[in-house]
């Protein structure tokens, strides 16, 4: 499996959990959002408080959940649960590690597009 076979969501989970090690999974939609473009912030008034709600859409939560469970199948991140199967924590296996690391060096080795 090559780091550049995988969908955009995937690649975006793997370098969030990279970047943080041990994450929760509220964390890990938000940063993955951001990656994706498609997190916001909005403030609300609320009586008279000004309250700042997250917005990361309801899909993007979905392919972030469907693709999070095909990366656990292949083996490349670790998902503890708690008791009533909620994700609670979620970590790189070493595959998951070898992965990215692999992709590093090769992302290093390439000529930029930006030059």
């Amino acid at each position: 499996m090559r780091f550049n076979k995988l969908n955009e969501v995937e690649k975006a989970i793997l370098l969030t959990l990279a970047e943080n090690g041990r994450i929760d999974y509220h964390e890990l939609q938000k940063e993955v959002a951001k990656k994706l473009d498609c997190y916001k912030v909005e403030e609300i008034a609320i009586f008279n408080f000004k309250v700042c709600v997250e917005k990361i859409p309801q899909s993007v939560k979905i392919r972030i959940g469907k693709r999070l469970r095909r990366l656990e199948k292949l083996g490349f991140v670790r998902i503890k649960y708690t008791w009533d199967e909620k994700i609670e924590k979620i970590k790189l296996s070493r595959k998951g590690v070898r992965l990215i690391s692999e992709f590093s060096e090769s992302s290093l080795q390439c000529p930029s597009m930006h030059s």
